[in-house]
């Protein structure tokens, strides 16, 4: 039941980020892998590889520059 509430806000969220800027709500919502594995790492204090944790930096780095342009 909490899985498919947070599906249902997920949506939402999306729908209401796209109304903004279709650009910027894409590629955030296209990060679920990098939220599961943040998510993974502090709830069930699984190991994050150096591979992981350099592709999350990627992911806020970018994410970053992307809103700073837009800005």
């Amino acid at each position: 039941m909490l899985s498919g509430l947070c599906e249902v806000a997920g949506f939402a969220s999306y729908s209401l980020g796209a109304r903004h800027g279709i650009a910027v709500s894409s590629v955030l919502a296209s990060q679920f892998a990098a939220f599961a594995a943040v998510a993974a790492f502090v709830v069930f204090h699984e190991r994050l590889r150096v591979v992981q944790i350099a592709g999350i930096a990627t992911i806020l780095i970018c994410v970053a520059a992307l809103s700073a342009i837009r800005a």
